[in-house]
């Protein structure tokens, strides 16, 4: 029978013992030290017979001597350092410390130097009325030549101008789109020798030949002969794609539809490729 009374005091029966809530817990205070040696001297006694219940036998068994040597722990000649280990641990952390304001005072001097740089820009530039500043009085415009260099409109430019020359070194047939030009020409089935040329009579029949091997490879075309050396027989399977992009010497791209311009258009489009006014691709 338990009776609890005001005094903290819980009883069980006739005799009592200290209420819980009301008793300090004395924790004892353990000697890490001691614990640490414990420790320590129960590793080397598991080394050691380690070394001389397995190695050694391993070692005499390989007949290798330095076998013990290369696997050993030798705990007995590699003391634990705490105290070489702190400092170590404190030195490393006060090099990145230095480090780190390092780069702080770097980051710093660049921000100052790039509000400078801006400052003086900005000291250039009138505010206000233009013709208050001397600079601009003897050159107008003068920041255009040094920005114009670097905007979009140039940058286009040239590359463009890259594209164009890149193109003066290549032969015609490597500028014409040969797919989308024969799957035009085959609106019905034809020969080899049927379709239109675009350029010197071997390049143009080797060009299209390749082009033909792919498309047929695609399932687009299909190609027959009855014997060797004699005619190709060509046949359209698929319309394909007739999109075809155009770019001119400004940069600028027109997308058209080959089917939807005429036999003097698509002329005049082959001729400005041939004389490198333009360049163009399937799409």
């Amino acid at each position: 029978m338990m009776i609890a009374d005001p005094s903290g005091i819980t009883r069980h029966g006739c005799g009592s013992f200290p209420n819980p809530e009301n008793t300090e817990i004395k924790t004892p205070k353990m000697d890490m030290y001691l614990w640490g040696n414990i420790i320590y001297a129960k590793v080397l006694s598991l080394s050691r017979k380690v070394t001389q219940e397995l190695l050694e036998p391993i070692s005499k068994w390989l007949d290798d001597p330095d076998f013990v040597k290369r696997h050993a722990v030798m705990i007995e000649n590699n003391v634990p350092n705490w105290a070489g280990y702190k400092r170590k641990q404190r030195e490393w952390t006060k090099q990145q410390r230095r480090l780190a304001a390092q780069r702080l005072r770097m980051y710093w001097q660049e921000v100052h130097s790039r509000k400078s740089h801006r400052k003086h820009i900005n000291s250039l530039i009138p505010r206000g009325n233009p013709g208050s500043s001397p600079i601009l009085d003897a050159m107008p415009n003068f920041l255009a030549p040094i920005v114009s260099p670097f905007s979009p409109i140039e940058q286009l430019r040239r590359d463009t101008l890259k594209l164009f020359e890149q193109a003066r070194t290549l032969s015609v047939t490597n500028l014409l789109p040969w797919r989308l030009l024969i799957i035009s020409d085959l609106a019905e089935p034809k020969t080899l020798t049927d379709l239109p040329e675009y350029a010197e009579n071997r390049q143009d029949k080797v060009s299209k030949l390749i082009h033909l091997l792919h498309l047929e490879m695609e399932g687009k075309v299909k190609l027959t002969q009855k014997k060797p050396f004699s005619e190709i027989q060509i046949k359209r399977l698929s319309d394909g794609d007739a999109g075809i992009m155009i770019k001119d010497k400004q940069g600028l791209e027109y997308h058209f539809d080959w089917q939807d311009l005429n036999d003097a258009q698509r002329n005049k489009v082959i001729a400005d490729i041939k004389e490198r006014r333009i360049l163009c691709k399937s799409v």
